[in-house]
């Protein structure tokens, strides 16, 4: 059993080789830092976690501080978690919109995370990690490159909503952040705010767009209020597993399919 708030998921894609087959990958996404780190604070007890959970890859997904203001303090944060991360294969990052410029300037020189500023990486043979924090640069980050035969590609960005264009790109399994979820959420189905243009039912869990899946994660943070209803924070661990992706395979070209809700 993971420790919390760390969720086992499993998302199966017939891009996975056999050799990747397994793959565990961490996603950290929306800490939203306004405050030194309590110790006995949902961050607290994620750092905790994770120095207990080996993983082969650590994504991060973006707004690590909150407003200007608390640079300082997501930063010290940040430094914690990267030290913290046992990740075989490498942390990569990309910044969100609550990430200002002095706060990405000082994070780019933190040791131990590689920041994919529209920009792609080879971790190990047979797998392509490409990143971009806003949905026009992400054709930057798979140009960045030749993608070899039979190499899965994943993708790290932090809106959910350039599951379309990553799908148009040839990414197989996009990660993304921004939504927490909803946030406030009425029943399992019902958040009122995405905080972007993705409908109500769409704020968490898996996305489909013809052959691309997209992981939304909750999140650990809070916009607005330092509140959430009905909808935990956690930090996805997604083993990856070679098989059918779930759910329906002819879906139309100009919808996006919800394949679980989380």
């Amino acid at each position: 059993m993971a420790p919390r708030p760390i969720e086992p998921i499993e998302v199966t894609h017939p891009a996975v080789s056999p050799d990747l087959d397994g793959l565990r990958v961490l996603q950290i996404a929306d800490l939203h830092v306004r405050r030194p780190l309590g110790e006995r604070s949902t961050i607290g007890e994620l750092i905790r976690g994770v120095a207990q959970t080996p993983v082969d890859l650590a994504l991060l997904n973006g707004d690590f501080m909150h407003r200007p203001g608390h640079e300082k303090r997501a930063l010290e944060v940040l430094e914690r978690l990267i030290n913290a991360l046992d990740a075989k294969l490498g942390v990569f990052g990309v910044f969100g919109n609550h990430d200002s410029g002095p706060f990405q300037e000082q994070a780019r020189k933190l040791e131990g995370v590689q920041w994919l500023l529209n920009r792609a990486a080879s971790p190990c043979k047979g797998l392509r990690l490409v990143g971009a924090s806003y949905p026009e640069d992400l054709a930057s980050a798979v140009l960045d490159g030749a993608r070899a035969k039979n190499e899965l590609v994943l993708g790290l960005c932090h809106y959910p909503n350039e599951l379309i264009a990553a799908s148009e790109l040839g990414v197989d399994v996009l990660f993304a952040g921004h939504t927490h979820g909803g946030q406030w959420r009425l029943g399992k189905r019902f958040s009122p705010h995405t905080s972007c243009d993705l409908p109500w039912h769409q704020a968490s869990g898996l996305l489909r767009y013809r052959q691309s899946v997209c992981v939304i994660s909750r999140g650990l943070g809070e916009a607005v209020f330092e509140q959430r209803i009905s909808c935990a924070r956690h930090a996805p661990l997604v083993t990856l597993r070679r098989g059918p992706i779930a759910g329906p395979v002819d879906a139309r070209v100009d919808e996006v399919r919800r394949v679980t809700v989380w």
